[in-house]
């Protein structure tokens, strides 16, 4: 979903949307998966290996002195860019219904049977195109957006969220089929719901979520929105949780329920033994070839949390089912986790092994110093943090992109 920028550490960047796949190690444990640390969709998890990036000048500051620096190259002016791009806007029900070719009284029974035909060409083996079905994801854009109007028919509100569009429209799915049509709603969000951070070179699709006063950072060439840059400006006055500090895990907001019934993330094997869903996750998004139960934990899920030190920037293992739902980042104090382990004598090596660095079975979210979602999302995940983790700090995407690049994107470049 971000693109790739020059790093301060070596760990290689766990992206959502520009990992390449690589293989899984054949030592795999069967029978478990963590319930909060999924692969993005269509892919395994990845192998540990330096990750390319853009040449940069390595800049060698104190701790002391670090975040004065960067405050004042952040407070230079920055050039404005004008947003270019075609801003689409929610459609009527008739539109809908028209684009479909179908009055809207059969609207229904039509977006029904597309998910049926779906269902048939996932169970053949084969992943269904998103250029095929990229209307189809239009379509059920487009009613979540009417579902919110309290007057709009029953069977629309269906589509509020995941579960009930699931129950209502997709009821002859199995776990493959609805990962397929996951990774379609992944692949609509990049393209027309984009984060508030872009290279120049991206394409320019039409949007709903826009526009944006973009400004200019020099090096690569990138277009960020004011807002992050404030953003920015006050995390650095304020203090940055840099990344050598943190085990970082990525999840999705769906998850996030559970956390605050157990004020801890749980792996999906202690989830289970406990009677919670298991709603992100390799659990749900790495399907064997039955189509229902999972590659490579079987039923029981991984017994420990994964994470990483990829920072609060990595969009790794997020998930987001539905509309209403985003990928969220976990940061995690390893001070903190260190001890809480000690403390009950779980014995990690806190290695970053092919697949991650195993935490343990349990982070109390008292040990969660920071948590990162796209900037969009900021109002959801700070009322969430408000209720049940008020110690932790937000940090957008975008923001922690800037701050964990090596020269805050060649505002230091020298």
């Amino acid at each position: 979903m971000f693109p790739r920028f020059p790093r301060a550490s070596r760990t290689p960047i766990h992206r959502e949307q520009d990992s390449p796949q690589l293989q899984r190690p054949t030592q795999r444990p069967v029978g478990s998966t963590t319930a909060v640390t999924p692969a993005p969709l269509g892919l395994k998890r990845r192998t540990i290996s330096p990750s390319p990036s853009v040449p940069a000048t390595r800049i060698s500051l104190s701790e002391k002195t670090r975040n004065t620096t960067r405050a004042e190259a952040l407070a230079r002016p920055l050039e404005r860019v004008p947003d270019v791009r075609p801003i689409a806007q929610p459609k009527s029900l008739e539109t809908i219904a028209g684009e479909c070719g179908v009055p809207v009284a059969a609207l229904e029974e039509r977006i029904q049977d597309e998910l049926k035909s779906f269902c048939d060409e996932a169970a053949t083996g084969d992943t269904p195109s998103y250029s095929k079905h990229r209307a189809l994801i239009d379509t059920l854009y487009n009613l979540f957006l009417q579902s919110n109007d309290n007057q709009c028919p029953q069977w629309i509100r269906n589509t509020r969220d995941f579960d009930s569009f699931i129950t209502h429209f997709f009821p002859q799915s199995n776990n493959n089929s609805q990962s397929m049509l996951i990774k379609h709603i992944r692949e609509f969000f990049r393209d027309h719901l984009p984060p508030m951070l872009r290279l120049t070179r991206d394409k320019v699709t039409t949007i709903y979520n826009g526009s944006r006063s973009w400004v200019k950072f020099p090096f690569p060439e990138t277009l960020v929105d004011m807002e992050v840059v404030e953003e920015a400006r006050q995390l650095v006055n304020e203090g940055f949780t840099e990344k050598e500090d943190l085990f970082v895990h990525g999840t999705g907001s769906a998850a996030m329920a559970n956390f605050a019934k157990n004020q801890a993330i749980w792996s999906a094997s202690l989830a289970i033994q406990s009677g919670d869903k298991v709603v992100t996750g390799e659990y749900v998004s790495e399907i064997s070839h039955d189509g229902q139960t999972s590659a490579t934990e079987g039923m029981s899920g991984l017994t420990d949390i994964y994470t990483s030190r990829a920072g609060l920037s990595s969009t790794g293992y997020t998930l987001r089912r539905w509309f209403d739902e985003t990928p969220v980042t976990f940061g995690i104090s390893e001070e903190k986790q260190r001890a809480y382990n000690k403390d009950r004598n779980i014995c990690r090596s806190y290695y970053n092994s092919q697949e991650g660095l195993t935490v343990g079975p349990i982070v109390p979210l008292e040990n969660v110093v920071a948590i990162s979602a796209p900037k969009a999302s900021e109002a959801q995940i700070r009322s969430w943090i408000a209720a049940h983790c008020p110690h932790a700090k937000f940090v957008s995407y975008e923001a922690a992109t800037i701050l964990e690049s090596d020269n805050l994107l060649g505002l230091l470049r020298g």
